[in-house]
């Protein structure tokens, strides 16, 4: 029982060093790290704020840092000039022409810059970085994993997992934590996204892994709560037997 122990809380350890070690890269590398033109300028005053970088032949992901940041520098402008918060707000169609209007201009200026063409820049924008997303997702797993647990606990904490209640309980317990999976997964990575751009204002970027696969994130989750259970239930079992040993010595 002792080992068992040990066991867990070396487990235990090992997430909490995972899941802070997936969120340093995304705070490493958060936008809010960037400096930018003040949004209320005119757009054409916000076109010495790209390109990004002086060299004249980039790599992949530089491209798509720099399409990136002259995607959210447009927002930016679109939310301050005409945006529904901006006091001179008259209607979606307005704010997102001018939005895409001053976002042409900032990759023409990048197409010119690095002898590319706007296409290209705009194809960029769908390369993702997989070891972000990859840490944004891992550690909302460990985040579920936590939550599933504790409420497998609750539930079998003092029932007879054999009865038909406790049964009807994990059942109905297992359908909304698939759903709590999904729909707090797509929060979580969403927040990430917003940390990793520098701009909580995602406008038409829905390009998160997490928001387009639900229903295999639901089955996902429904698992994963299930395999808690199990946990709890033979943790449960070994509590149990852990007691009953030295009564049956006597």
């Amino acid at each position: 029982m002792l080992l068992a122990m040990r066991s867990v809380s070396s487990v235990k350890k090992a997430a909490i060093a995972i899941f802070f070690a997936c969120l340093l890269p995304i705070a490493v590398t958060s936008g809010y790290w960037t400096q930018r033109p003040d949004p209320h300028s005119r757009c054409q005053a916000l076109l010495s704020g790209v390109p990004l970088y002086p060299a004249k032949h980039l790599s992949a992901r530089q491209l798509t840092h720099e399409a990136e940041f002259a995607e959210d520098l447009a927002i930016r402008y679109a939310d301050a000039c005409c945006g529904p918060r901006s006091g001179h707000f008259e209607s979606m169609e307005e704010y997102g022409g001018r939005r895409d209007e001053c976002m042409a201009q900032f990759f023409q200026v990048v197409a010119l810059a690095y002898g590319t063409t706007e296409n290209e820049i705009r194809a960029s924008l769908t390369r993702r970085r997989p070891e972000l997303d990859a840490a944004s997702m891992i550690s909302f797993f460990i985040i579920y994993v936590w939550l599933a647990n504790a409420v497998a606990f609750r539930i079998l904490r003092g029932r007879n997992y054999e009865s038909l209640g406790t049964k009807v309980i994990l059942l109905y317990a297992a359908l909304l934590m698939g759903a709590v999976f999904v729909h707090a997964g797509n929060i979580w990575c969403d927040t990430m996204e917003a940390i990793r751009l520098g701009n909580g204002h995602g406008s038409y970027r829905d390009r998160v892994p997490w928001d387009h696969h639900a229903a295999a994130e639901y089955v996902v989750g429904v698992l994963v709560f299930c395999g808690a259970v199990v946990i709890q239930r033979r943790t449960a079992a070994l509590e149990s037997s852990s007691q009953r040993l030295p009564t049956e010595q006597v």
